[in-house]
Protein backbone atom coordinates (compact mmCIF):
# COMPACT_ATOMS: atom_id res chain seq x y z
CA UNK A 1 0.00 0.00 0.00
CA UNK A 2 1.22 3.53 -0.40
CA UNK A 3 2.46 6.40 1.99
CA UNK A 4 -0.50 6.92 4.35
CA UNK A 5 -0.08 10.56 3.50
CA UNK A 6 0.59 11.69 -0.21
CA UNK A 7 3.91 13.96 0.16
CA UNK A 8 2.30 15.46 -3.31
CA UNK A 9 -0.94 16.88 -1.75
CA UNK A 10 1.05 17.63 1.48
CA UNK A 11 3.39 19.59 -0.57
CA UNK A 12 0.20 21.51 -2.25
CA UNK A 13 -0.50 22.51 1.25
CA UNK A 14 2.29 23.26 2.20
CA UNK A 15 3.23 25.70 0.06
CA UNK A 16 -0.61 27.27 -0.43
CA UNK A 17 -0.36 28.20 3.30
CA UNK A 18 3.35 30.08 2.96
CA UNK A 19 5.55 27.06 4.75
CA UNK A 20 4.01 27.23 7.77
CA UNK A 21 5.18 23.71 9.59
CA UNK A 22 2.98 24.38 12.74
CA UNK A 23 0.02 25.02 10.68
CA UNK A 24 0.39 21.66 8.66
CA UNK A 25 1.41 19.98 12.33
CA UNK A 26 -1.93 21.57 13.58
CA UNK A 27 -4.07 20.27 10.90
CA UNK A 28 -2.78 17.09 10.99
CA UNK A 29 -3.41 16.48 14.52
CA UNK A 30 -6.79 17.65 13.99
CA UNK A 31 -7.18 15.41 10.86
CA UNK A 32 -6.17 12.50 13.05
CA UNK A 33 -8.35 13.23 16.20
CA UNK A 34 -11.35 14.10 13.91
CA UNK A 35 -11.16 10.59 12.03
CA UNK A 36 -10.85 8.74 15.21
CA UNK A 37 -13.76 10.11 16.43
CA UNK A 38 -15.57 9.75 13.09
CA UNK A 39 -14.70 6.32 12.43
CA UNK A 40 -15.95 5.66 16.25
CA UNK A 41 -19.18 6.75 15.05
CA UNK A 42 -19.08 5.00 12.20
CA UNK A 43 -19.17 1.64 13.78
CA UNK A 44 -22.40 3.00 15.93
CA UNK A 45 -24.19 3.85 12.66
CA UNK A 46 -22.79 0.31 11.40
CA UNK A 47 -24.87 -1.22 15.04
CA UNK A 48 -27.78 0.79 14.24
CA UNK A 49 -27.93 -0.41 10.56
CA UNK A 50 -28.32 3.44 8.91
CA UNK A 51 -27.72 2.54 5.61
CA UNK A 52 -28.20 6.24 4.60
CA UNK A 53 -26.18 7.68 7.70
CA UNK A 54 -23.23 5.12 6.79
CA UNK A 55 -23.13 6.65 3.61
CA UNK A 56 -22.74 9.74 4.55
CA UNK A 57 -19.88 9.34 7.55
CA UNK A 58 -17.88 7.56 4.62
CA UNK A 59 -18.33 10.05 2.17
CA UNK A 60 -18.03 12.56 4.74
CA UNK A 61 -14.37 10.66 5.86
CA UNK A 62 -13.02 10.03 3.02
CA UNK A 63 -13.76 14.35 1.75
CA UNK A 64 -11.43 15.27 4.65
CA UNK A 65 -9.03 12.84 3.96
CA UNK A 66 -8.83 13.60 0.36
CA UNK A 67 -8.25 16.80 1.27
CA UNK A 68 -5.30 16.43 3.42
CA UNK A 69 -3.45 13.67 1.04
CA UNK A 70 -4.66 10.96 3.33
CA UNK A 71 -4.44 8.48 0.41
CA UNK A 72 -5.09 4.52 2.27
CA UNK A 73 -7.80 6.20 4.29
CA UNK A 74 -9.33 8.25 1.35
CA UNK A 75 -9.12 4.92 -0.92
CA UNK A 76 -10.69 2.30 1.56
CA UNK A 77 -13.50 5.15 2.53
CA UNK A 78 -14.24 5.27 -0.67
CA UNK A 79 -14.83 1.18 -0.89
CA UNK A 80 -17.12 1.72 2.21
CA UNK A 81 -18.77 4.11 0.41
CA UNK A 82 -19.83 2.31 -2.72
CA UNK A 83 -20.79 -0.49 -0.12
CA UNK A 84 -22.67 2.15 1.51
CA UNK A 85 -24.45 3.24 -1.41
CA UNK A 86 -25.70 -0.09 -2.31
CA UNK A 87 -26.71 -1.31 1.05
CA UNK A 88 -23.76 -3.63 1.77
CA UNK A 89 -23.52 -2.84 5.13
CA UNK A 90 -21.93 -6.47 6.01
CA UNK A 91 -19.05 -5.23 3.38
CA UNK A 92 -18.61 -1.63 4.94
CA UNK A 93 -18.17 -3.33 8.39
CA UNK A 94 -15.51 -5.90 7.09
CA UNK A 95 -13.56 -2.56 6.12
CA UNK A 96 -12.86 -1.28 9.42
CA UNK A 97 -10.22 -3.27 10.43
CA UNK A 98 -8.66 -1.79 7.30
CA UNK A 99 -9.78 1.62 8.05
CA UNK A 100 -8.72 1.33 11.57
CA UNK A 101 -4.91 0.28 10.42
CA UNK A 102 -4.83 2.78 7.67
CA UNK A 103 -5.37 5.72 10.56
CA UNK A 104 -3.27 4.48 12.76
CA UNK A 105 -0.64 4.78 9.77
CA UNK A 106 -1.49 7.87 9.43
CA UNK A 107 -0.52 9.01 12.75
CA UNK A 108 2.30 6.87 12.10
CA UNK A 109 3.39 9.06 9.75
CA UNK A 110 2.48 12.75 10.78
CA UNK A 111 6.26 12.92 12.18
CA UNK A 112 7.82 12.08 8.78
CA UNK A 113 5.15 14.70 6.91
CA UNK A 114 6.59 17.32 9.35
CA UNK A 115 9.86 16.61 8.76
CA UNK A 116 9.49 16.41 4.90
CA UNK A 117 7.64 19.57 5.13
CA UNK A 118 10.48 21.04 7.41
CA UNK A 119 13.45 19.98 5.16
CA UNK A 120 11.20 21.44 1.89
Amino acid sequence: MSEPFDRTKIAELFEMIGGDVTWIDELLELYIKNTAEELAALTDLLDEGDTTAVARKTHTIKGTSGNVGANQMFELCLKANRHAQQGELTSVRALLPELREAHEATARDKARVLDFCASS
